[in-house]
């Protein structure tokens, strides 16, 4: 009788649909399948190393059951091994999984795993800022305005929770009136041989992705083949918004926009900021930084959908 395959399962009692009924119910369908042990880590950084023990002791399946925060932290830890990511959405925004086709219900997204498909690979983003360790995107990363978005509106978790990507809105439309409309370039986007200055600079790495239910954000009218999108615009001032959201809704080309650019399958940028700026990955903010290298890595992590 062959070995049964082992899997740990990471869960975030603080995710916005988590329930200890749903926790048990998941953790019995896994079991029938799996050899599983159940894990409860307190931090982020406990998440990376629990997912980075079980990828070094060969484990197979490493499932994040929570948010967007989860999976990535997961991912943190398995990266560039033979360990799969499987996800369980708990979360508010889920994107990952919406972009992987997972079910957005979490029983149903169990039974998936379950079923034991062949797991394959998704790129990833490697991001360097100054001279840190390096952490990996799974989706999406920002510099500069989206990355200050992040952070205001992580400062008011209960919102997040009970209002999902109207928090986000709301929380865009405040930090652009307040603290963007007038500000000057204060990034430098290098792609290949081109130089732009810009306020936001966003970074696609799996198409399209979303904060805002069912408004999708694209950065392109295809998803990325070879890399990964990115964007930007040197200034926002009120008059452009309207010409930037529906670009960023129909995958329209960021070049046509008044002191915009846009660079489409690329292996890697190089931004720099004076002063620091705040970078965020999958919806977490890194912190902040003079220099921030992203760079494309193929086939990074492999998923179980």
């Amino acid at each position: 009788m062959p070995a049964r395959r082992r899997l740990v399962l990471v869960a975030n009692p603080a995710a916005s649909q988590f329930t200890g009924g749903m926790h048990r119910e998941v953790l019995a369908r896994l079991r029938a399948e799996f050899d599983v042990d159940a894990q409860w880590p307190e931090t982020a950084e406990a998440v990376t190393r629990v997912a980075a023990d079980s990828a070094q002791q060969g484990i197979d399946v490493v499932v994040a059951m929570g948010g967007d925060g989860v999976v990535n932290r997961v991912v943190n830890g398995i990266a560039l091994t033979q360990t799969a990511l499987g996800i369980i959405p708990v979360g508010t925004t889920n994107v990952l999984a919406a972009i992987l086709g997972v079910d957005a219900d979490p029983i149903k997204a169990t039974a998936q795993i379950v079923a034991q498909p062949p797991v394959q690979s998704i790129d990833l983003a490697r991001i360097t800022l100054d001279d840190a360790p390096p952490i990996y995107a799974t989706f999406a990363a920002g510099v500069g305005f989206d990355a200050e978005v992040v952070h205001h509106a992580e400062r008011t978790p209960h919102k997040k929770l009970f209002m999902g990507g109207v928090h986000y809105a709301k929380t865009a439309a405040t930090v652009l009136w307040s603290e963007f409309r007038h500000r000057l370039p204060t990034l430098r986007v290098s792609v290949g041989d081109d130089r732009y200055d810009a306020v936001v600079a966003l970074v696609e790495i799996h198409w399209p992705y979303t904060y805002f239910g069912r408004v999708p954000l694209s950065l392109a009218k295809e998803a990325p083949t070879n890399g990964f999108h990115i964007a930007g615009v040197d200034r926002l001032p009120l008059r452009r918004i309207p010409a930037i959201g529906i670009a960023a809704a129909r995958g329209a080309s960021w070049s046509d926009i008044k002191g915009g650019f846009q660079a489409l399958n690329q292996r890697e940028v190089l931004i720099e900021a004076d002063p620091p700026a705040l970078v965020q990955a999958d919806g977490d903010v890194l912190g902040s930084a003079n220099r921030i290298e992203i760079q494309s890595i193929s086939n990074g992590v492999f998923v179980v959908v």
